[in-house]
């Protein structure tokens, strides 16, 4: 977003836009367009709009329905045009549409209708009606530059009605109370426009404390990597085991993880590790355990025969809850619904590919459950699994492509699902002896004084 301040602006002219949703002030700052719709009764706003527009900058602070503060400001690009186009695949047409004049609405606010509603009925006059027969306004679109508005880095947020509640429109109303495209003078438009920069300011500050407090508060890390650059990658793992084992306890997995421990790692990635120990049986039955939750996995040696018995109905829908959950595929959604230029045939940011690229790899995994397969962690080169999630998080797949994918997987596992073992009783047995017999195996390091 454009870091422009209302002091660059010079002598300008200042209107009220009112903002019927949320959804609509995101969808207008997503587009870059506006507009403003044609009354029943003159004074019309577009044709006050386009005097003023051609004799100097045209400033609109905007604020949103029953939200009681400003949440930008934005200038014309463009006077008032009705002939003007409005795109379907970026989405702009999604702000704009108040379908009939007669409604609770403010007669000027802007709805959320989708483009191919709004462009179906965009008609050559005051007098289109719609199916029932009411009456469709005529909108006249223009397009605007934003130079303040808080809901792409700050969501919700607004400039409150309570830092502006002194200031005054022309005929002595509390400007809090201004109608939409009702003009105020430049004195309390620039004043508005400064206390919306400096609110800017403040959040960015807060934020940035936030970050700095919340640094400060890490613990320190278990084991500090720096100045081990040119090690062999084998002593840096060997460095791991050591300090874990004397600090911590017995180490039965040392591993790498995340993208590597799948074999799915590029040049920008991570190097994460993967320890599993089990603790000091002193440190344990001591006064002073150590603070945390122990766990310890049934993956190795001894249980490695029996780990098929693990993939059951209680795997299976973990692996399902993280792929279809608020962090999987609803956040992918959620994305999508909050962007509206993105379309089935749009490539994803490299941040969203990485998500679905996750969702994906669960899946795949669900799908080795469903399967009665061993889960495929490693991805060999040779792997269609790993050529396909590859190309997801190399932005190589369309969003049409991605879902299709997704669709494919989640019908295989659900119909599957059914002959997916439950939890089986000789699961816990298992575990529960190899863990007795490794504590004793602890306990056997410290035999009674004599």
């Amino acid at each position: 977003m454009a870091a422009t301040g209302f002091q660059d602006l010079g002598p300008s002219f200042y209107f009220i836009a009112k903002c019927d949703s949320m959804d609509a002030l995101r969808r207008c700052i997503t587009s870059g367009v506006w507009a403003s719709r044609e009354r029943s009764k003159p004074p019309q706003p577009h044709h006050i709009l386009a005097e003023v527009f051609s004799e100097g900058p045209v400033i609109l602070i905007f604020s949103v329905n029953n939200c009681h503060g400003w949440h930008g400001y934005a200038s014309m690009l463009s006077p008032p045009n009705r002939e003007m186009k409005v795109s379907e695949e970026d989405g702009s047409g999604q702000c704009y549409h108040e379908s009939v004049v007669e409604g609770k609405k403010n007669e000027d606010s802007f709805s959320t209708n989708s483009a191919t509603e709004y462009l179906n009925l965009l008609g050559t006059g005051v007098e289109d009606a719609s199916d029932d027969g009411k009456q469709i306004s005529l909108w006249h679109h223009f397009k605007i530059h934003w130079h303040k508005q808080f809901l792409t880095d700050f969501g919700e947020r607004s400039l409150s009605f309570e830092n502006t509640k002194h200031f005054a429109l022309p005929d002595s109303t509390p400007v809090n109370k201004a109608r939409n495209w009702q003009q105020i003078t430049p004195v309390v438009g620039r004043q508005i426009c400064q206390l919306l920069d400096d609110h800017y300011a403040s959040l960015v500050e807060r934020r940035q404390k936030a970050v700095e407090n919340k640094q400060a508060s890490n613990p320190a890390p278990f084991l500090n990597m720096d100045g081990c650059a040119g090690r062999e990658h084998g002593e840096h793992w060997k460095m791991i085991v050591q300090k874990v084992e004397h600090e911590l306890g017995r180490v039965h997995l040392a591993c790498p993880y995340g993208s590597q421990r799948y074999n799915l790692q590029n040049e920008n990635s991570d190097i994460d590790a993967f320890v599993v120990y089990q603790a000091h049986t002193r440190d344990l039955l001591s006064f002073n355990p150590p603070k945390g939750t122990v766990k310890a996995s049934p993956e190795w040696r001894q249980l490695q025969q029996h780990r098929q018995q693990f993939l059951n109905r209680k795997c299976l829908e973990k692996y399902l809850g993280d792929a279809l959950g608020s962090n999987g595929v609803k956040r992918l959604q959620h994305y999508v619904r909050e962007n509206p230029g993105i379309t089935s045939s749009s490539t994803l940011p490299r941040h969203i590919s990485k998500l679905a690229y996750i969702i994906v790899r669960l899946l795949q995994n669900a799908e080795d459950i469903v399967m009665g397969r061993q889960l495929e962690v490693f991805r060999n080169n040779s792997s269609n699994n790993k050529m396909l999630l590859l190309r997801i998080r190399t932005s190589n797949l369309t969003l049409s492509e991605i879902n299709t994918h997704i669709e494919k997987l989640v019908s295989t596992v659900q119909e599957g699902k059914e002959n997916v073992p439950e939890d089986l009783p000789s699961v816990k047995a298992n575990l529960e002896k190899w863990m007795l017999f490794m504590r004793f195996l602890d306990f056997q390091q410290f035999p009674p004084q004599s």
